[in-house]
């Protein structure tokens, strides 16, 4: 009996029919079946239709998630005309030749003609891969729980790669333990830990790379692994969640029915998925410590509410400019393509910077950082080869004012044995070890002219050759170079080769010192403060309102590297807050000399009178007569106007309000 079977997505897309004349149609995910249907709710081998004793039968081949014919589930059932047959997302209504009309164009194909639509389907699995990954990048905008967030990666992860199961597995004090675990019906895994294979998981964490079995009972990579044998795991797909390109722990999905459920698609979009929640992990940490530092917050502001008045308006500030740099941050974020979030910045001048850095990152142009010392270059570099498409290559650096003129060519190139005195086995030079990846020369203005006419055949003819061979070897380098002098001067003075030059700097980028940038450093202290505390397990330190003030009056000749070195100093010497006590002398004395007018001119006498004044008491004076000083003469510059002071001063509004109340200050009278 001749009847026709619609094939159509439960949302009504698509819809295509089958011609059904004899024998059996088999239905699945599986490529080898007669109509391949995608989603992860249907089975590879999920049920066939069969045309047997006059009667068309369905027959559900034992899948996971069942055969529904109008609603309900079905082991076997002879099939009516109108029937709707329903296997995940799909829809399948049985017409008998009566009720098909003849008035309209069909597609219309027989059983015997094969696969229906096998690439329109691998399409719409893609498509609906896709559209799972903007739903997620759009919730990392939107969902405010990062635990609810991983929840939801975690259930696309199951639907697009059609697992079983899946496992976020994070590494905590030294360990693999795990977050997060999800079945493919949206509970919880129990017991979860004991339900993962913890060796593919270290395997996975100590190569930093995937793993992908279709058959882990018969992969001989795990003949030992006594956890695939003990829960009976078929098909595993493992891939590592990494920030800044090292790893923080693995996403992990599994099969324990299905042999080859995953393969090299499941693999690329695991990955994509990766690295959304590896975002989701950074972010549900810090909104963990942000909460577990309010909540130690408030409890101590309920005991010592009226004594500690001054630090809770400190508090207020830092928040109104933390809130701001945030504001900063999230306004840019949207123009910059790539991760930088391990560069701290709010300044207009750096993220200037980062834009031009954003645009040539997925190219192989070369890219010279200008810029003094302690600005960031080698972080600048390091970010630009984690972002491009060679971030799984190395990343080598080399400063080429630190190695002694006569290695600088064996350090480069490398030498096979024997080529000199000392030479007992081969070396690979820097080149070699970068092949692939990124090889950042910083300091490169120190480079002797004779290596640099070898350095210069290398970029062009992209091949080296070790000291004592002669045999030259082929290498794929992007070249990242760095320096603190004035490259064109030395050009011009015959100590830098032009033609380098011009080879190197393609694209240039200058990186302003931290003093045209004082808006960043309350935000590189906290940062500063964070990593100092987590490096020696022991309570953050803060730092008190007069210690910043003196902090942004000071110019950092060392730039961010010496503001780091101060913090480090002045954490060591500080019990809980550090004060302006804790600061280096010469940093005070510098900002002190830096403001001239009579109320220093005036605390310097009465400093004279104190001679046996406190240390302590002395700074907070400085400090208090030079910060009014500097407000005055910016407010003077301004003519007045509050805002713009605020902006030059690096401090929000509010903070210059009390400020301007707290050392009376008031605008002249006309």
């Amino acid at each position: 009996m001749r009847a026709i079977l619609r094939v159509r997505r439960k949302s009504g897309k698509g819809e295509r029919r089958i011609e059904l004349t004899e024998g059996v149609l088999r239905v699945g995910r599986a490529e080898d079946n007669d109509l391949v249907i995608s989603g992860a709710e249907v089975s590879r081998y999920h049920l066939r239709i069969e045309y047997a004793g006059g009667v068309w039968e369905a027959v559900d081949l034992g899948s996971r998630n069942g055969t529904y014919v109008n609603e309900r589930r079905i082991h076997r059932k002879v099939l009516m005309r109108g029937d709707k047959i329903c296997v995940g997302g799909w829809e399948l209504l049985f017409e008998t030749e009566g009720s098909v009309g003849d008035d309209t164009c069909y597609d219309v194909m027989s059983v015997g003609e094969g696969v229906l639509a096998k690439e329109g389907s691998r399409q719409d699995a893609d498509a609906d891969a896709w559209e799972r990954l903007v739903q997620i990048n759009r919730a990392l905008t939107e969902e405010l729980d990062p635990k609810r967030l991983l929840k939801t990666i975690m259930q696309k992860v199951l639907e697009v790669v059609s697992a079983e199961r899946a496992f976020l597995l994070l590494r905590e004090g030294g360990e693999l333990r795990t977050y997060l675990s999800r079945t493919f019906d949206g509970e919880t895994v129990r017991r979860a830990d004991l339900k993962v294979s913890h060796s593919i998981a270290k395997t996975v964490m100590e190569t930093n790379e995937p793993v992908l079995s279709v058959n882990a009972q018969e992969d001989s990579r795990f003949r030992d692994a006594m956890s695939v044998h003990g829960l009976g795991l078929k098909s595993i797909l493992c891939v590592p969640l990494r920030l800044e390109g090292r790893p923080i722990g693995v996403l992990y999905v599994d099969n324990r029915f299905e042999k080859g459920a995953f393969g090299e698609r499941e693999l690329r979009f695991l990955e994509l998925f990766a690295d959304q929640a590896a975002l989701a992990v950074r972010n549900a940490r810090l909104f963990e410590e942000s909460r577990k530092k309010q909540q130690q917050l408030q409890e101590a502001l309920a005991k010592i509410e009226e004594l500690n008045r001054r630090l809770q308006k400190a508090l207020a500030r830092r928040e109104a400019d933390l809130r701001e740099a945030r504001h900063t941050l999230a306004t840019h974020a949207h123009s910059l393509k790539h991760d930088f979030s391990a560069i701290i910045t709010r300044s207009p001048k750096m993220l200037e910077a980062l834009y031009v850095v954003d645009k040539v990152i997925e190219s192989d142009v070369p890219v010279l950082i200008e810029g003094e010392s302690g600005t960031g270059k080698e972080l600048v570099a390091r970010a630009i080869h984690n972002n491009s498409p060679r971030r799984r290559g190395r990343f080598v650096a080399v400063n080429c004012s630190a190695i002694p003129p006569q290695l600088l060519e064996s350090e480069f190139f490398g030498y096979v044995r024997g080529a000199f005195t000392g030479a007992e086995k081969e070396k690979e030079g820097l080149f070699e070890r970068a092949n692939g990846g990124t090889l950042f020369l910083d300091e490169v203005g120190d480079m002797p002219l004779q290596l640099q006419a070898k350095l210069l055949r290398v970029l062009e003819e992209k091949r080296v050759r070790r000291l004592g061979s002669t045999d030259e070897r082929y290498v794929d380098v992007r070249v990242i170079s760095a320096t603190n002098k004035d490259l064109l001067r030395l050009v011009a003075e015959g100590h830098f080769r032009e033609d380098l030059f011009y080879r190197l700097n393609v694209v240039s980028v200058r990186l302003p010192p931290l003093r045209e940038r004082q808006e960043d450093i309350p935000l590189l202290v906290e940062r500063i403060l964070e990593e100092i505390a987590a490096r020696t397990a022991r309570e953050k330190k803060r730092i008190s309102r007069d210690a910043l003030d003196v902090l942004l009056r000071y110019d950092w000749p060392g730039n961010v590297r010496e503001l780091r070195n101060e913090m480090e100093r002045a954490a060591a010497l500080a019990d809980e807050c550090i004060e302006v006590e804790h600061l280096s002398e010469r940093i005070v004395a510098a900002v002190m000399e830096k403001v001239q007018d009579k109320d220093v001119a005036a605390l310097r006498a009465r400093l004279e009178a104190k001679k046996g004044v406190g240390l302590a008491r002395i700074r907070q004076e400085i400090v208090g007569a030079v910060e009014k000083a500097a407000i005055e003469a910016v407010l003077q510059e301004v003519g007045w106007k509050k805002s713009a002071a605020a902006r030059r001063l690096g401090i929000s509004r509010p903070t210059l309000d009390a400020k301007i109340a707290r050392y009376g200050i008031r605008p002249p009278q006309r």
